[in-house]
């Protein structure tokens, strides 16, 4: 679930945490399962193993998650699913800020582009200036569908959804 949600790192606090925020039910659950990175007393924080930081990735069509899985029990689609993410190539994605990136893959036939990235009506993508359809998957992130073959541009922009529109236009506040 953890590498499915594109997760880094996961910080526990114990029973003497300095945390005044203690969720965790079993705080060290992640002990012999993941690295630890950093303890201090209570404070746990634990790697989520990943082939590489970047929240998109190239998948094929029949690898996404069309449905959430009924439970967090339910781990097999899970963890297809993360094999899946992790097996194909890596594009390369350039931020040039918090709501604008460039992705460039070269793609097959059949393959997408996946952000591990919170699904929103505000997220837009357009490749060669033209919009491609983009769509949450079952788990509630993003996927791109540049229809493309070969070397793909894609730019993924937050446009904020109506949301935005409705801040930044002062009229429209009564």
């Amino acid at each position: 679930w953890l590498q499915a949600y594109g997760v880094g790192a996961v910080a526990t606090g114990g029973p003497n945490s300095r945390d005044h925020y203690r969720d965790f039910r079993d705080p060290f659950k992640f002990d012999g399962v993941l690295e630890r990175v950093w303890q201090q007393g209570d404070d746990v924080i634990y790697a989520v193993p990943r082939r590489a930081p970047s929240l998109v990735r190239v998948i094929s069509a029949g690898d996404v998650l069309e449905t959430r899985p009924p439970s967090f029990e339910t781990v097999e689609p899970i963890t297809s699913f993360a094999r899946a993410l992790e097996a194909n190539p890596l594009p390369e994605v350039h931020w040039a800020n918090a709501q604008r990136a460039t992705i460039r893959a070269t793609l097959e036939p059949g393959q997408l582009l996946y952000a591990q990235i919170s699904w929103h009506p505000g997220w837009r993508a357009t490749r060669d200036g033209e919009p491609v359809p983009i769509r949450p998957d079952g788990l509630g992130q993003i996927v791109i569908e540049p229809g493309c073959s070969g070397p793909c541009r894609v730019q993924l922009t937050w446009t904020g959804g109506v949301e935005m529109t409705l801040a930044r236009d002062r009229k429209s506040v009564v």
